[in-house]
């Protein structure tokens, strides 16, 4: 079953959405959107993972802004997913204006 979590927003103002996640043995799977919010920085935007999660190693995800394809991921070692402005993994420019982001992670190895 999935349980719906709150998490923290890094680089954005406002992070208004929906974030579900389950874990199967040491395996993590997420789901999310948000809406409606503006980069406070020149970086990529950084949702955390739930409470006690690590990921043992690096992961691609897929995500959209606005139905475009955005470079997303998860670090070696990271607690947080990472949404970037394009494919090429540049930064939001400070003040973008981020309409509707989704994305949905299945299957990443946990510590």
């Amino acid at each position: 079953a999935w349980t719906s979590y709150t998490p923290t927003f890094t680089n954005i103002t406002s992070g208004a959405g929906s974030f579900f996640y389950k874990k199967i043995g040491k395996t993590g799977y997420l789901r999310g959107n948000f809406t409606a919010g503006t980069a406070t920085a020149a970086a990529v935007i950084q949702i955390s993972l739930p409470t006690g999660w690590t990921a043992v190693v690096a992961t691609v995800v897929g995500a959209q802004n606005n139905n475009a394809a955005v470079g997303s991921n998860i670090v070696s070692s990271g607690t947080t997913v990472r949404v970037a402005a394009d494919m090429a993994f540049a930064n939001w420019g400070v003040g973008a204006s981020i309409a509707s982001v989704h994305f949905n992670i299945g299957g990443f190895e946990l510590a």
